[in-house]
């Protein structure tokens, strides 16, 4: 069954705006009309989204190589992950309901799964850190299927905050970034390299320490490996999607929506009454206890002695 929505009008500004998106497949063959009967819209803009964050993270690879260009990376990764939260958390102009939440993180799941594949490790670790955002992780809704595999995937691949992703960087120095005919094959996450785009040397210490751990011989290859593949990406500078461009979605704004969606409760969800209570008379109690009892003690012995004084 063809479904009736798969990406918002909000993220299809964000996301495919301005990027390339090939023509759809034409249903004229048999072969096409076979393959339409197994694949739909949902998989097509799953596709497109994909490849334009695949554009996109070669894009900030190239726009580092100019003067400056690292400066702006920070800021840049960070409204990646705030603005895909807030599409996560929202459906356009309408009422943002558990199934158009459900539908929203199970998309972006799949873009996660679909990158991670294309090794585009920059848009699937964007997407893991807004799947799991204290806004987004807070919401009791059922997950997919496979959303508990792909979450230990992505933590067995990249690592975690507090060591600075270090199992990805250290993965990443056994990588073949460039295929034979000239282009990249492996983007790493610019989220996990940040720390070495910029060339001050104020918290390398405090990194090494508290966090990769990796040596000055593994820093220095990874820091070269990130200015090869800024420099076979330089033809691509400034065709991000619109997801970078725009300004970070503040923590608080996220948080009220995604109180706002859970504030709204469906019939399903509200509190069963229970049924009306006969009242108990003062010497009465619940059967059970009760029937506990010795026969002529209905009552406990301090109501007893207080109805015997008066």
């Amino acid at each position: 069954m063809k479904r009736t929505r798969t990406l918002s009008d909000q993220g299809c500004q964000l996301f495919l705006d301005g990027m390339f998106v090939p023509p759809p497949l034409k249903k004229k063959t048999l072969r096409n009309f076979l393959f339409s009967c197994f694949h739909s819209d949902w998989d097509d803009k799953i596709e497109q989204v994909v490849s334009s964050c695949r554009l996109s993270t070669m894009a900030l690879y190239g726009e580092i190589w100019e003067s400056g260009g690292a400066d702006n990376i920070p800021k840049r990764l960070n409204a990646g992950i705030t603005n895909t939260v807030r599409l996560i958390l929202s459906n356009d102009d309408k009422k943002v309901t558990k199934s158009s939440l459900m539908s929203n993180y199970r998309f972006f799941l799949s873009v996660m799964r679909r990158a991670h594949e294309n090794n585009d490790h920059q848009t699937a670790m964007m997407m893991w850190l807004a799947l799991t955002h204290m806004s987004v992780e807070r919401l009791k809704f059922h997950r997919p299927k496979k959303h508990k595999e792909l979450m230990e995937l992505m933590e067995e691949t990249y690592g975690v905050s507090t060591t600075c992703y270090n199992k990805h960087l250290v993965s990443m120095l056994d990588k073949d970034i460039m295929a034979l005919n000239g282009g990249v094959t492996y983007l790493p996450s610019l989220i996990a390299c940040s720390m070495f785009l910029n060339n001050k040397t104020r918290f390398s210490k405090a990194f090494k320490v508290m966090g990769h751990r990796l040596d000055r011989n593994s820093v220095n290859e990874i820091k070269g490996m990130l200015e090869v593949i800024s420099v076979l990406c330089y033809a691509n500078r400034g065709a991000k999607a619109h997801l970078y461009e725009i300004e970070p979605t503040a923590p608080v704004d996220l948080f009220e929506m995604s109180c706002a969606i859970k504030e709204k409760r469906s019939p399903r969800n509200k509190l069963k009454r229970t049924k009306t209570q006969k009242p108990l008379e003062w010497n009465e109690m619940p059967s059970p206890v009760a029937k506990s009892l010795d026969k002529g003690k209905r009552a406990s012995v301090y109501v007893v002695n207080m109805r015997e004084s008066n």
